[in-house]
Formats: structure tokens, C-alpha cells, sequence
């Protein structure tokens, strides 16, 4: 589960972000499995994982700016040439 994480977290670094949506969707029985009699390192894994996730979030939520500014860019790139 944290393998799968942080697997996760490298596409969203990269922008792989069609990698990261199908690494996703294998999550959610992993996460349901998980119950209160695993081992004592668990409370720390879910820990480490929520971290992974919200920076994963982070960088979904900068991402459609940064398009934005990309485009703006190619834009005003285009109207010089013409």
C-alpha cells in the first residue's frame, strides 16, 4: 500500500498524471482491507500515506495553473510570429 503511494507521488511528480489515475483506482480495496489488528506500524504507515496523498493534491490543484500559464505563453508566442 505505501509501495502503491508512493508509486502515485512519482507520476504526479513526473506529470504522468494518466499513470497516476490508474494507480488510483487499484487503491481502494488496499485501503479497505486495512483494519485495527495489523501490525504496530501501521498508525505510522497510514500517516506517511495521508502525507502522499496531500501532496499529490498539491500538485493536481497547481497543475491546471500551470497549464494556464504554459498556454498564455504559446499564445503570445504565436502572435509574435504572425
Amino acid at each position: 500500500m505505501f509501495e502503491l503511494s508512493q508509486e502515485i507521488e512519482q507520476a504526479a511528480e513526473i506529470g504522468d498524471w494518466v499513470m497516476a489515475a490508474r494507480l488510483v483506482e487499484v487503491r481502494p480495496p488496499l485501503l479497505m482491507s486495512i483494519n485495527g489488528e495489523q501490525a504496530s506500524a501501521s498508525p505510522v504507515l497510514i500517516a506517511q500515506i495521508r502525507a502522499i496523498n496531500h501532496i499529490i493534491m498539491e500538485k493536481a490543484r497547481s497543475r491546471p495553473v500551470a497549464l494556464y500559464r504554459d498556454w498564455l505563453t504559446a499564445v503570445a508566442d504565436v502572435g509574435v510570429v504572425d
